[in-house]
């Protein structure tokens, strides 16, 4: 590989790391957006692998109210990261949870 090539690979890395480091930030801000319960459950069930009835046990909760705070998660981070975005999302969040809900 020339020099050239070299730097142009070098630029190209640092983008990605950036765009990937600015990605963690979203998240980040996204999560911090969510009630504190929400917080809770959504750490619970995809940090820590608990299942719902575990997490239900945890936090004295229902496993109904388990789902509802996970959805309530993925909607509130997903609503958050569409707002950061420079365009607008074509996509809706419930039709894509929908279409794999009908796939099983």
């Amino acid at each position: 590989m020339t020099d050239a090539e070299l730097e142009n690979r070098d630029l190209k890395d640092q983008f990605h790391k950036l765009s990937d480091e600015e990605k963690r930030k979203g998240y980040r801000a996204a999560f911090a957006t969510l009630p504190r319960l929400t917080q809770k459950v959504f750490w619970a069930h995809r940090i820590d692998d608990l299942s719902y009835i575990e997490i239900a046990k945890r936090y004295g909760i229902t496993i109904r109210e388990v789902e509802r705070e996970m959805a309530r998660a993925i909607y509130g981070i997903d609503r958050a990261l569409a707002a950061r975005e420079s365009e607008p999302r074509r996509r809706c969040w419930l039709l894509r949870w929908f279409t794999e809900l009908v796939r099983f």
